[in-house]
């Protein structure tokens, strides 16, 4: 309910449009007495006061228009009037005439909250379509200010507007999931490598328990031998070639007896294109979306194998920021990409095919000839005692990060012109598992 040409009082304060002039006048002065399409009728004083100037004609409330911000503010200072009538126990129909005022400005503002209200419904159908999970900082706050902004309209056409952007969600994400293909460029590629343990061990489960005795019959290392003590990441194994980035995946049930029996890796594991659509691979792909480019340029028929590392994917990195590096990696790029959480990759192993994996330094040489993060790695003699030593008292930190260590990755350490078949012997141990060493028998 507006009169067509403002009032005079606020006018000369400033040169606010007819509908702005119209709420801050009567947010002041008057209570709405009557509202409907055409007319109103504010408190006697201050329709006297506007007879003296203007010819009484009111303009239609859907004609008006007042910034979104505006709108909210008055909507917002509506339902605490609301509110409040209600906790002072006032007069049921002085709550419902606040209630039908409320309702009558919903249905005023409708069209310009649906307009404020469809760019952030676009940037989360954007997001889903990116496989950005609910956790998502951005993803969230786009919600939620989407919910705000839905309050805010008429009760029926909320319910519509909600249903609508439910479907839409639901279509997008069907719509990519069904055009995704997850073996394609999978021929002749060759998964990551099951990496047994370093000890012998006995048990299932409660009755698990690890010899102080290595496994060489398994991975042929032995006390004494010369090898590399490579940093093992805590995260999630990734390997890409320059046609994508694939993810491994398990074949046997967490906790399977057959985990410990010699399988294939064609028996145990089975890979696949990691799908960015798919909400729980956002922290995967937040971890690699900055070394993309350096993927697609790796020679035809190299794959790298890495661990997607970040404050969302395992524990060790929790409250890292993105600057929570003590310094470089051994390879260029250092590490967590600069502000906000940290993550990033950290490379263990390349193949090429017709090779399989190469020796340690050759996977060196080639994450630091295309610039990949490389993890940590030193010479030593294997010695269980000191593998032990090192580990036990849970101290141990990563060479690059303020984090705790998980643990090793042996290998053989060879001559230059010595070529091992497949990389290599190769075995691993972890922190966690000093613990579960009985000695003595």
């Amino acid at each position: 309910a507006v009169c067509s040409g403002g009032f005079n009082l606020m006018a000369a304060a400033n040169e606010l449009s007819v509908a702005s002039c119209w709420y801050r006048f009567t947010g002041r002065l008057g209570e709405v007495v009557k509202v409907d399409k055409t007319m109103c009728a504010l408190a006697d004083e201050v329709i006297e006061a506007d007879r003296k100037d203007h010819d009484g004609e009111c303009a239609s409330i859907e004609n008006a228009h007042t910034p979104v911000a505006e709108a909210i503010e008055l909507l917002e200072a509506k339902g605490q009037r609301i509110r409040q009538l209600k906790a002072d126990g006032a007069d049921e129909a002085e709550v419902l005439e606040a209630v039908a005022q409320t309702s009558m400005v919903k249905e005023h503002y409708e069209a310009a909250m649906l307009a404020h209200l469809r760019p952030l419904e676009e940037r989360v159908l954007e997001l889903v379509r990116a496989g950005v999970g609910k956790k998502d900082r951005d993803m969230k706050a786009r919600e939620a200010e989407a919910t705000r902004i839905r309050n805010f309209l008429p009760a029926s056409r909320k319910k519509s507007v909600e249903e609508e952007f439910r479907k839409a969600k639901k279509s997008a994400q069907a719509a990519n999931n069904e055009a995704f293909n997850a073996k394609r460029h999978t021929e002749g590629l060759r998964v990551q490598r099951k990496i047994h343990h370093l000890l012998t061990s006995q048990g299932h489960r409660e009755s698990f328990f690890y010899h102080p005795a290595l496994n060489t019959a398994r991975h042929e290392l032995r006390e004494g031998d010369a090898v590399w003590l490579s940093e093992k990441w805590d995260g999630t194994t990734v390997q890409a070639t320059n046609k994508g980035v694939f993810k491994r995946r398990d074949l046997l049930e967490r906790g399977s007896a057959k985990k410990f029996e010699t399988l294939s890796e064609e028996e145990r594991y089975d890979v696949g294109l990691v799908n960015w659509d798919e909400p729980a691979n956002v922290h995967i792909r937040r971890a690699t979306e900055r070394w993309m480019e350096r993927f697609r340029a790796l020679e035809d028929g190299l794959c790298v194998y890495f661990e997607a590392i970040g404050d969302e994917i395992g524990g060790r990195f929790k409250g890292l920021d993105g600057n929570g590096s003590s310094g470089g990696s051994d390879a260029d790029g250092g590490s967590g990409g600069g502000g906000g959480k940290f993550h990033d990759i950290r490379v263990f192993d390349f193949s090429r095919e017709g090779e399989g994996f190469l020796p340690w330094e050759e996977t060196v040489a080639l994450a630091k000839s295309y610039g990949f993060p490389l993890a940590h790695a030193e010479s030593a003699v294997l010695s269980l005692r000191g593998l032990v030593e090192s580990l036990e008292t849970g101290q141990r930190r990563y060479h690059d990060i303020d984090a705790p260590l998980e643990g090793y990755v042996v290998r053989l350490r060879v001559d230059a012109s010595t070529r091992l078949a497949d990389g290599g012997p190769i075995a691993k141990i972890r922190a966690d598992d000093i613990p579960k060493i009985r000695w003595g028998g």
